[in-house]
């Protein structure tokens, strides 16, 4: 347990933004598993769903939660997927 004022101010400051960080990373991962089932389940798959999980890697990403190189490669798996069921 922190002695200090400051630690303690610092605990609580981190624990805060835990919080706010696993949000996001939930949703995001939350997403892509959504994705990843209709995916295997041969559902029809649409632009609004690439474009969902889209949005949530990107905003993880905005928010420094995740690197930008793994935003690029979840991103890059999620087009591979829309792309096998979905050809242009």
């Amino acid at each position: 347990m922190p002695i200090t004022s400051s630690a303690k101010k610092a605990m609580l400051q981190a624990n805060k933004k835990r919080l706010v960080n696993k949000r996001f990373k939930d949703d995001m991962k939350i997403s892509m598993n959504v994705f990843v089932k209709k995916f295997e389940k041969k559902e029809k798959l649409v632009a609004e769903d690439i474009n969902t999980v889209y949005g949530r890697i990107d905003k993880a990403l905005k928010k420094g939660i995740i690197h930008k190189n793994n935003a690029a490669r979840k991103k890059s798996s999620i087009a591979k997927m829309f792309n096998t069921v979905s050809p242009k």
